[in-house]
């Protein structure tokens, strides 16, 4: 039985960072194309830009098991250009004491 909200045990991380209309087809992508119980992805807006910058936003995959990197530059490639597909950052995530973090704040 999964606990929780998935990707349970969500181990591994692909970050994209670009303009919103890449982002947005990115995420919405990968949330299509993956099984949602193993993988989840979310698009937002990192800095709103400013007199002739547009904003950057940040899009985030998490799956629980390592991604095909081949699979998912070319599925970024079709969604949102080569050059978005090499920019895509593969990595781990990183082991934190959560409860700890969120209490920091407090």
């Amino acid at each position: 039985m999964l606990e929780g909200l998935p990707p349970n045990g969500a181990a591994h991380v692909v970050r994209f960072v670009g303009d919103e209309r890449a982002a947005r087809a990115i995420a919405d992508l990968v949330v299509e194309t993956y099984d949602p119980a193993e993988t989840a992805a979310a698009a937002f807006e990192i800095d709103e830009g400013g007199p002739g910058r547009p904003p950057v936003w940040r899009v985030e995959a998490f799956f629980g098991r390592p991604p095909d990197e081949a699979a998912v530059r070319a599925l970024v490639e079709a969604a949102a250009g080569e050059a978005a597909a090499g920019a895509l950052e593969f990595g781990r995530v990183e082991r934190a004491d959560w409860v700890a973090r969120s209490l920091e704040g407090l």
